[in-house]
């Protein structure tokens, strides 16, 4: 099983200042959300939405992501449904150590391992199963959202900074590492662009 906390933007960020607040960090995705439809927005997005000339997330298509407030039957409190600021209720779980981790991580604060639990285990479990999702969002405020997985290692390629090159192709832009600007791509004819 993973948590992982990451950036929480509204949708009308412009994709230049998103990047940047990947970058600070540390992840290579975020959770941006318009009409209650919480999305995950990676680095490629960004880099796809820049080399077509997009302005803001909300012009990214990215992935949608299911929610705890989408189980049915499970108490959700809103602490403020105008900044999009919400946890599950997860006493309804009777899972009192996911709750604890959630308030510990401090939607805000520098994520922190979980220790590995079987009661966590079948709490975290429970929500992915009431959903059909192998991951899922368990927690929002404004600036930050937690992502759980199943699995050991299901958001684990989340959790490090963004690519630092990317290729101009405005479909799929092909990340890289050990490239500069203006290098050819490996895969299309497209030029590298580096951002650091």
């Amino acid at each position: 099983m993973d948590i992982l906390q990451l950036p929480s933007l509204p949708h009308v960020t412009p994709i230049q200042q998103a990047w940047s607040v990947l970058e600070a960090a540390e992840r290579s995705a975020l959770i941006t959300r318009a009409d209650d439809r919480p999305t995950l927005i990676t680095g490629r997005d960004i880099a796809a939405g820049e080399n077509r000339g997009l302005k803001t997330l909300a012009d990214l298509e990215g992935v949608r992501v299911p929610s705890a407030l989408d189980v049915p039957g499970l108490d959700v409190r809103a602490y403020s449904a105008e900044d999009g600021w919400w946890a599950p209720a997860l006493d309804a779980l009777d899972e009192p150590a996911l709750r604890v981790h959630v308030e510990r991580t401090g939607l805000g604060g520098p994520h922190r391992e979980m220790e590995q639990d079987a009661r966590l285990q079948d709490a975290i479990n429970r929500i992915l199963d009431g959903l059909g999702e192998d991951v899922a969002l368990v927690g929002m405020a404004p600036g930050a959202a937690i992502l759980m997985s199943r699995h050991e290692g299901g958001v684990r390629d989340l959790a490090g900074p963004p690519k630092a090159c990317y290729c101009e192709n405005p479909d799929y832009p092909h990340e890289y590492d050990d490239r500069r600007t203006g290098d050819p791509c490996d895969f299309d004819d497209y030029s590298v662009r580096c951002r650091r």
